[in-house]
């Protein structure tokens, strides 16, 4: 306790310098390769039929591809349910930008084509200008592999980040923004509301699981396309929000193209707030009606006025005859409410 501590850290620093592995702060594996006897990744041979989960090399699948950037093992195993699952959200990220396209192309609506051009954005940063830029290769697991013509070798394709959780969490922040802040309203329509969110959650949120489950991306690759997401998310909802606000009867025209404004989950509504529309539109029609039959029972009512004014101008001679015989007085009195209905 009475040595100097200034020797004592120099003594410490030096050691830790000598070897780093004393506080875990590096590994020697990333020179003699992993001590369970894995090879490095730039160290393996990538060639597809030297994979190991092949049957001619020890595994269980006959075959092996990507298809879409998802890898399949064939034969596919349908008793593992993790597996089909993990297959069909794999997809999803395309699945969601097809109905977006589908409904722009049906209904003219901007927000189907506003969420399609969010996907296009951030699929073409991230597949022309991160992964270029980072270059980090996929889990060896995976099917994604291509020949690089240069060094007459296979290699992993670029995974950093994930273009499907990019996707998948961009499309879902967004709609969630969209549903809870500018949707039908808990107040109004709580559960059409919460079905919507929960909706969304379902299709989108297990993306970053299904890629790593299927040795698609890694956990680092899915967190940091995770993370962008949201920021993009974010970013798509002010966008929306600020210069392409979702106006009732507004139309967003480009040449002759023109797409209807509006909310989209409007034909999802209950069907009594789409009776309340359909009454409305019954009610001003039957209005219209009304109001014909009643223009048209009036000008009727004017030619019948015309024909008893005539009637009463060929009357008149015969009352003035009548007076002047006798019993006159008695029939000009029977005869006098016609003659006032006349003049009326």
């Amino acid at each position: 306790l009475k040595r100097p501590l200034i020797p004592i850290w120099s003594q410490f620093v030096e050691t830790v310098i000598a070897d780093p592995t004393v506080l875990g702060m590096a590994s020697t594996d990333e020179e003699t390769g992993l001590k369970s006897g894995e090879k490095n990744t730039k160290e393996q041979d990538l060639d597809p039929d030297k994979d190991p989960e092949l049957k001619k090399n020890g595994g269980r699948f006959e075959s092996k591809k990507a298809i879409l950037q998802v890898t399949w093992r064939f034969p596919v195993d349908f008793k593992d349910p993790l597996n089909i699952i993990a297959l069909i959200y794999g997809y999803l990220p395309f699945v969601i930008p097809l109905v977006f396209f589908i409904d722009m192309v049906v209904e003219r609506r901007f927000i189907a084509f506003y969420g399609l051009a969010v996907s296009g954005v951030v699929t073409l940063i991230n597949e022309v200008i991160l992964k270029e830029l980072l270059k980090q290769p996929r889990p060896y697991g995976s099917a994604n592999r291509k020949f690089n013509e240069k060094t007459k070798t296979w290699e992993m394709k670029p995974g950093m980040p994930s273009g499907h959780v990019l996707n998948a969490t961009t499309t879902m922040v967004w709609c969630l923004l969209e549903v809870s802040l500018r949707g039908p309203g808990f107040d109004d329509h709580p559960f059409m509301t919460g079905k919507l969110l929960l909706l969304i959650l379902v299709c989108m949120a297990p993306v970053p699981w299904a890629r790593i489950y299927n040795q698609d991306h890694s956990l680092a690759q899915c967190t940091v396309a995770g993370v962008l997401g949201v920021f993009a998310g974010l970013m798509a909802y002010w966008v929306r929000y600020h210069y392409f606000p979702l106006q009732v009867e507004k139309e967003w025209c480009v040449s002759k193209l023109c797409l209807v404004s509006g909310k989209p989950w409007d034909p999802f509504l209950p069907e009594s707030d789409a009776l309340v529309a359909a009454s409305g539109v019954t009610s001003l029609v039957s209005t219209t009606l009304q109001a014909g039959f009643a223009s048209l029972a009036t000008a009727a009512a004017g030619e019948k006025l015309k024909l008893e004014d005539v009637a009463a101008k060929t009357v008149e001679p015969e009352e003035k005859s009548e007076e002047t015989s006798e019993g006159g007085d008695d029939q000009r009195k029977l005869r006098g409410p016609e003659f006032k209905r006349a003049e009326k």
